[in-house]
């Protein structure tokens, strides 16, 4: 039995008939008429379906969705040139810019030893760089890192580094570091002696015998000990008659110096101190009450014994308006015991009446402290600065500021020039930024002038005159859906819809339609005179063979019963100027005579091989017959053309 055509032949020697065959098989092809289940399936039908998929490449090559590799994909390259950097709550991987045909990615691993055995996936990229959000790891915690290449066949490459990761760790939360270092700071021993009030020497030491038992343990410890204390005390009294004698005048005035020298020995220690005390007093109008004094007070004491040693040295500068003593206090101590590390300490200490509230006192000072484990040098001052000693018009070189009062100078550290090998900031705020490398997870709001753009090296860059050059691109759609593709394989793009292309040359698989277009006229009449109903250029691709198959709608404009329905059409197709075909139709008949305005509509068509990539298409209708009659014209139509 014969097997039944599937698509109509089409004859030679008859161009009518071979138009009509060709139209008859485009009409099948895309579903106009005939068996449905003849109409052709286009790869994008196939992709929506999810049956197949399909990659153009450059130079004609396509990759389909299963089965095997291209020749066009290379090996992967181990990749080289891994670095990391840690941020705050992540690590930045940097690494070269593949240059092998097909990569797909670069697939990170992850450990948190240095051991590639025991080493995780944990992402891929596309480009040269990958953030690994890892959170803040906490003070000298981090991750080591390896990567491979995979192409687009998921042929992976060996690990980079061979055997040792990269190592990187998050930079502690400066929140975290400040808040231990306070509790650090202010807990600490010399902190407290700054802040505190100064214990002038000239109360707590008024007497030798106060030295010897001021509670410590070790001085109490004289007091106890066998032996004979003797006392050497001297008195000096500058009286009124004395300081008249001298020229100067004065009322109810008293200046006292005492003098306090004393030695002790005995078997379990050896205390050796001095006190000296310089006053002077003015009194008020009744010769009782102290007005002003001013004062200097010294205390030097070592002290050696059985178990340990101690030695202070301490000296008041002060003032008395009768608020109570107003100056600076110097104080340095060393000690050590056989159960306590040594400790040294130095300090300088100020107290002055606050301006805002006279009975507070506003204490301050600078003090270093050094026990063994640790160095302190600790100042108490809402201002600080360093200056320039040889320029008094210089800017501070360092300046601390709190509680300035001034909103033109907020608290902080203020420093003009700064040469900083690592700095850990976590919020900066710069008016402008000169570096010749920056890691950053995101820049937001950025206005970016001059220069090169690049990313992941010479795989992405937008130069200052907007010019994008891209390795790879990757669009998808809100659903995540890929349409458009480019990488080292070619280009895939789905679900496009462009309005205008220009195409050199345009290849589909196996010679299909390479390009349709519709055309319609406007509605011409009524007229008994011959119109041009289209007339324009089809571009095509040289050497290409193109089908047009257009309707003509026709429509008399009255009624008669002496005049015919009778309508020709003339179809010309040129390549290019060059005439190469022509299709006449003529006494074409609507109805028979005394119709009220029959209409009817005209298929028409024309195909010829066009060689110089332009042809052009003209068609015209009007009346035949007699006598005339006035008619509505229209045509409608699309044309095709495919690689011959």
């Amino acid at each position: 039995m014969a097997k039944k055509r599937l698509y109509p032949a089409i004859p030679r020697g008859n161009d009518q008939r071979q138009i009509e065959s060709l139209t008859q098989i485009a009409e099948i092809l895309i579903g106009a008429s005939g068996n449905k289940l003849e109409k052709a399936v286009t790869y994008r039908e196939l992709e929506t379906l999810g049956i197949t998929s399909l990659l153009v490449a450059a130079g004609g090559k396509k990759v389909t969705g299963g089965g095997g590799g291209d020749p066009a994909i290379d090996l992967p390259d181990v990749p080289t040139n891994l670095q990391a950097f840690g941020t705050f709550s992540h690590v930045i991987l940097s690494w070269d810019t593949p240059q092998y045909n097909g990569h797909q990615y670069t697939r990170i691993y992850r450990s948190d030893t240095d051991n590639l055995a025991g080493a995780v996936a944990i992402a891929t990229s596309i480009a040269s760089v990958y953030a690994d959000d890892t959170g803040p790891l906490g003070d000298g915690a981090g991750y080591y890192y390896w990567i491979t290449h995979v192409n687009l066949n998921d042929v992976e490459s060996a690990h980079h580094p061979a055997i040792n990761g990269v190592y990187a760790e998050t930079s502690l939360d400066p929140d975290i570091a400040l808040s231990k270092l306070t509790q650090m700071v202010n807990s600490g021993q010399l902190s407290e002696y700054l802040r505190g009030d100064i214990e002038w020497v000239i109360n707590k030491y008024a007497t030798l015998e106060a030295l010897f038992n001021d509670g410590t343990g070790i001085i109490e410890r004289v007091g106890n000990a066998e032996g004979t204390i003797s006392n050497h005390n001297g008195m000096i009294f500058a009286n009124e008659e004395n300081l008249a004698a001298m020229g100067i005048a004065t009322f109810g005035l008293e200046d006292s110096i005492t003098l306090a020298r004393t030695d002790a020995a005995s078997w379990d220690g050896v205390l050796v101190a001095e006190i000296n005390s310089l006053k002077a007093v003015v009194y008020e109008i009744d010769g009782i009450t102290p007005k002003w004094q001013a004062g200097v007070n010294d205390i030097k004491a070592a002290f050696a014994y059985d178990n340990g040693a101690i030695a202070i040295s301490a000296q008041d500068v002060y003032v008395d308006q009768g608020n109570g003593p107003e100056g600076i206090q110097t104080y340095v101590e060393a000690r050590a015991g056989e159960a306590d590390s040594t400790v040294a300490q130095w300090a300088v200490k100020s107290s002055v009446a606050s301006v805002l509230d006279p009975t507070d006192k506003l204490v301050g000072g600078i003090g270093l402290w050094n026990d063994g484990q640790q160095v302190y040098f600790t100042v108490s001052a809402n201002r600080f600065a360093v200056i320039n000693p040889l320029d008094n018009t210089a800017e501070p070189l360092l300046t601390v500021v709190q509680n300035s009062g001034d909103p033109d100078v907020p608290d902080g550290v203020y420093i003009p020039d700064a040469y900083i090998r690592t700095a850990h900031i976590k919020n900066l705020i710069a008016q402008t930024v000169v570096a010749d490398f920056i890691h950053a997870l995101e820049l937001t709001a950025v206005d970016i002038t001059g220069g090169t753009i690049g990313i992941g090296g010479d795989a992405f860059t937008v130069d200052e005159n907007g010019q994008v050059e891209a390795r790879n691109i990757t669009i998808k759609n809100d659903l995540g859906e890929i349409v458009l593709q480019v990488n080292d394989v070619g280009a895939y793009i789905s679900g496009a819809f462009i309005e205008n292309l220009t195409v050199g040359t345009l290849d589909i698989v196996n010679g299909a339609v390479t390009a349709t277009r519709f055309f319609e006229s406007p509605t011409y009449g009524p007229t008994t005179s011959a119109v041009t109903l289209y007339d324009d250029t089809i571009s095509i691709g040289s050497d290409a063979f193109l089908t047009v198959c257009a309707t003509v709608e026709v429509k008399r404009s009255g009624d008669t019963t002496t005049a015919y329905d009778s309508v020709k059409f003339i179809i010309w197709l040129y390549d290019d100027t060059a005439l190469v075909k022509t299709i006449s139709h003529t006494e074409l008949y609507a109805d028979a005579k005394g119709t009220e305005q029959p209409k009817f509509l005209m298929p028409v068509s024309v195909a010829a091989p066009i060689t110089s990539g332009s042809a052009r298409l003209k068609i015209s209708a009007q009346t035949d017959g007699s006598p005339v009659q006035p008619f509505f014209f229209k045509v409608t139509g699309f044309s095709i053309s495919a690689k011959r």
